[in-house]
């Protein structure tokens, strides 16, 4: 972990690092995050554009519009809140979501 960060002078981007070495040691993840960015682009993207050993180890995607199921075959809507549409969601994420038979309203 130091040669890690021993090129870092950002301690922003060291606490990125050491998030990712607990990720990778973990079985199972359940990530929590927006779906977009302040200006409504992406955050759920084709292609990563850093390095993510614990990617592999994603099983459960919270957002603030839908619960996502990663899958082999890609990611899955389980769950979608009652103010969003399937068709929003998808227009806010970058690979193609595939859409679970027991598709649930989340209620609040």
């Amino acid at each position: 972990m130091e040669e890690a960060r021993s090129d870092i002078e950002d301690g922003a981007t060291v606490a990125i690092g050491v998030s990712m070495d607990f990720a990778s040691s973990a079985r199972r993840l359940l990530i929590a995050m927006e779906h977009t960015t302040r200006d409504g682009m992406p955050k759920l993207l084709r292609e990563l554009t850093y390095p993510a050993p614990a990617c592999k180890n994603v099983h459960k995607i919270f957002t603030d519009m839908a619960v996502l199921d990663v899958v082999p075959e890609g990611i899955m809507f389980r769950g979608i809140y009652p103010v969003v549409s399937v068709e929003y969601i998808q227009s806010v994420t970058e690979p193609e979501l595939l859409v679970s038979p027991d598709l649930k309203e989340i209620e609040f």
